[in-house]
């Protein structure tokens, strides 16, 4: 029986743009962990609060990474991990091949040396262990509410402008399309097993939407957590959306380190 991961997601967030953007990728992650599931032990880099590695993981061997000890500090009463770490993802502090699987939910895009935290990820992971990702697509800024309502209206200076600072403001680093991916992992010795694009554009039109809405109340001091109006908005949008496979907001990658 598959998950209504709005109903889930929805009792974990309380902003209605989370709760959308988190529903979807978590329906695709169930489908792709149904058929490539992560062996023990397994490495969340990037853990947060713990919130989606307590939805995916329950009762997993699962060492938990992050660099921000606020958000590790929420995972007190939390019983997901058998440790939790806080370092930087390009310096880990574990020996070659300790993990037979790393995941990652939204986190490589904001490391800006790539190319060192996948070394990183390469050097930790035992030879054909699953490295499992996803990340904002090359589409993600073409398909945000006001980049579309700037270009529908021949205001394309506005819609690139809209691109560049919604990107900036989530610290995006690396937005690319699966074929780059697929380089980049090649060259640091993993091969791509499985990749798809999720958050259809419609979708992705409602998420910025969303969160655009709650940002003005919170301007405006209105708090819009778990509004109903406004998570009614996004259960339509979970409901409705549809990821065709040629593009997507978001991109969800799994692949396997090469062994010797």
């Amino acid at each position: 029986m598959r998950v209504d991961w709005l109903n889930e997601v929805e009792n974990k967030f309380g902003h209605p743009a989370i709760v959308l953007w988190r529903a979807i990728e978590l329906k695709h992650i169930e489908e792709v962990l149904n058929k490539y599931p992560l062996n023990e032990p397994i490495l969340d880099l990037g853990c947060a609060e713990g919130k989606i590695a307590g939805l995916l993981f329950k009762g997993k061997k699962l060492i938990g990474l992050d660099n921000s000890w606020e958000f590790l500090s929420q995972n007190k009463e939390n019983e997901t991990y058998r440790a939790l770490v806080l370092t930087d993802a390009c310096n880990m502090p574990f020996k070659d091949g300790f993990f037979s699987s790393v995941f990652s939910n939204c986190v490589i895009e904001h490391i800006p040396d790539v190319n060192k935290v996948l070394s990183e990820i390469s050097r930790v992971l035992k030879p054909n262990g699953l490295f499992f990702f996803t990340v904002p697509s090359h589409k993600f800024a073409d398909y945000l509410f006001f980049s579309i309502i700037f270009e529908k209206l021949g205001l394309r200076f506005l819609s690139h402008w809209y691109k560049n600072k919604r990107n900036a403001l989530l610290k995006h680093f690396h937005c690319y399309d699966k074929e780059t991916w697929n380089n980049i992992l090649l060259s640091k010795g993993f091969k791509v097993l499985n990749s798809r694009y999720y958050m259809g554009e419609n979708s992705a039109f409602v998420w910025d939407f969303l969160a655009f809405i709650f940002l003005l109340g919170k301007k405006i001091k209105i708090n819009l957590d778990n509004n109903s109006f406004l998570l009614k908005a996004a259960r339509l949008a979970y409901a409705s959306d549809i990821t065709m496979g040629k593009s997507g907001a978001g991109l969800l990658i799994i692949c396997s380190k090469r062994g010797h």
